[in-house]
């Protein structure tokens, strides 16, 4: 058990170590290639002052992992098979970052062919675990029954990792906040692959642990007021890195609980729109949810802060659910 422990220490210190040593070099190279923050017209005027912020700062956080992840697991097919799914978001995130860079306006990649990248590697990598021999059960939240769904697996998988993805993407709007909820949002995996002991539930732990360390270590850049921000090329592969280690160990059902932050930001811009269109009136003062707080007068580290408490305290409700049946 203390070994075990040690070594997660470590792991995450690998990840912390790395991305402070990477971050401030990645920022000197996408200042010359002039990767800078492009706004959004219809976000909050008191983000004007975070046009031109470097952005794709998501690098100094994926490489760490990508590489460390392949060298920790031996370059096992497992973990190739893991880190080239998430590889796969990263190049839709630095493909969208890339175009808006080049073509100064917020003008990336189109919203359907983002979502059919996202599918076709989402859908990949269920086929891989099929194909690999990895059981397609569900483990039911709060109880010890799995449901094995057979070929139903993969639109799950696809629909998972997609959802994901794209919340996470969503969720980073504010400084800091991406990063730190998707840092708390790992720790129930780590627990819960920690108890499997499979190759890929390995690889899939590994990558949470570095992940953790990583997105620890890109705060010192991100945090408010930002000097960094990861953009697409972190959010979306973040997100498939969350949802992929769920995935490895059949616990996708405690998605919604462990990353509870995505899924109220995800479900505010639904029902705003929804509203909207229905209505012509708005719930919200501005979704995703972290602006219509900031819009109330909350400060930007106010909003960051107590979204952290959450995200802790469905990381510890997530925790005590799962261990309740060990």
């Amino acid at each position: 058990m203390y070994s075990k422990l040690f070594t997660f220490q470590i792991y995450i210190l690998l990840g912390i170590i790395s991305t402070l040593f990477l971050c401030p070099y990645t920022i000197r190279v996408l200042r010359k290639f002039k990767a800078k923050q492009i706004l959004r017209l219809e976000g909050p005027s008191e983000h004007k002052i975070k046009q031109g912020t470097t952005t794709m700062g998501g690098i100094a956080i994926l490489l760490p992992i990508f590489i460390l992840t392949l060298v920790l697991s031996q370059f096992s097919l497992d973990s190739i098979a893991l880190v080239s799914t998430v590889f796969g978001f990263f190049m839709i995130g630095f493909t969208d970052d890339m175009l808006i860079v080049l073509r100064g306006k917020n003008d990336g990649l189109k919203p359907k062919l983002k979502l059919f990248g996202q599918v076709v590697v989402s859908s990949l990598f269920a086929l891989y675990l099929l194909y690999s021999g990895h059981q397609p059960l569900l483990n039911i939240p709060f109880t010890s029954f799995s449901l094995n769904i057979g070929l139903f697996f993969i639109p799950l998988v696809a629909l998972v990792m997609t959802a994901t993805s794209n919340a996470v993407n969503l969720t980073d709007g504010l400084d800091g906040l991406a990063a730190g909820t998707t840092a708390i949002s790992l720790i129930p995996f780590v627990i819960m692959l920690s108890y499997s002991g499979g190759l890929m539930e390995s690889a899939g732990l590994t990558m949470s642990l570095l992940g953790i360390g990583t997105c620890l270590a890109f705060l010192w850049f991100n945090s408010y007021p930002a000097s960094i921000f990861m953009g697409d090329t972190g959010s979306l592969a973040l997100g498939g890195l969350v949802s992929s280690v769920a995935i490895v160990g059949n616990n996708e059902l405690w998605l919604p609980l462990a990353g509870f932050i995505f899924v109220i930001e995800t479900l505010s811009v639904i029902i705003q729109v929804l509203y909207y269109k229905r209505t012509k009136k708005r719930i919200f003062l501005m979704s995703p949810l972290h602006h219509h707080f900031e819009k109330k007068g909350w400060k930007e580290t106010k909003v960051s802060f107590r979204f952290y408490l959450v995200a802790i305290m469905a990381c510890m409700i997530t925790i005590s659910g799962y261990m309740f049946n060990k």
